[in-house]
Parts: C-alpha cells; structure tokens; sequence
C-alpha cells in the first residue's frame, strides 16, 4: 500500500477519534478539566452553547475522517481532498491555535496540537508530491 493511503486512513481514524470526542458527555468533562474554572458553569446558556458549538465541530470532523478513509482505496484521484485537510490543518490548526495563545489560553497545550498539525501537514505534504512525482516520470501527470 502506499504512503498516502495510509496517511489518509491514519489521519481519518484521527479524525474520527475526534469527533467522538466531541460528543456532548465527554466534551463537556474534558472542557471542565482543561478550564477548572468552568466548574459549577455546567447549567449556564454560554456553556451549553459551548457544548452545542463543540458537537457541530465534532461531526464535521467525523465527515471529514469518513471521507479520508472511503477515498483511501485511490488516493492520487483524491489529492485535493489531502490538500483541502493541509488548508484546514494549517488555518483551523496552527492559526487557531496561535490565536488561542494569544488569547491568553495554555501555551503548552496548543504547542502540543501545533505539533500534531505539522505533523499531519508535512506528512500529507511529503506523501502527495512523491506520488505525484512518480506519475510525471512515466508521463501519467
């Protein structure tokens, strides 16, 4: 199998897993144990609204996983898909959360997603133009 297909199943799963994440019982205790400061808010209309706004993110993750993995069976006839998921990786990813440190928000743990977002771009990078490199040299691309 090639380096991309495993990249967008891997990245998919990753997604996925995300999504699950963000189900309404789950992310409302990870956000009470990043934002201790969030405790006893749990009743208020801006939290649920923050629950509600969460759950919309995370099923549009979970689309974008399930489309990465249906489209790794041929991955070089989906390339602007990987490099719709880079786009997305790069300005929801790494400038998100370059505002969110300046917003005041934990520098550490945004640091820590910065990091699996280059990963994921470099990688999708790397993986994408060595096939499409492969195509020009027998003349397909």
């Amino acid at each position: 199998m090639t380096q991309l297909k495993w990249w967008m199943r891997i990245v998919g799963g990753f997604y996925l897993f995300l999504a699950v994440m963000s189900l309404p019982s789950i992310r409302a205790n990870g956000f009470l144990n990043v934002f201790p400061e969030l405790a006893g808010q749990q009743a208020t209309l801006a939290f649920e609204l923050l629950i509600d706004a969460w759950v919309m993110f995370g099923l549009e993750l979970g689309v974008i996983g399930v489309m990465l993995i249906l489209f790794s069976r041929a991955p070089f006839q989906a390339f602007s898909l990987v490099y719709t998921i880079i786009g997305l990786e790069i300005v929801r990813g790494i400038v998100d959360d370059i505002y969110m440190m300046m917003r005041g928000y934990s520098v550490g743990f945004y640091l820590g997603f910065i990091t699996v977002h280059l990963l994921i771009i470099v990688t999708g990078l790397a993986f994408s133009r060595q096939r499409a490199a492969r195509l020009k040299s027998v003349g397909i691309a």
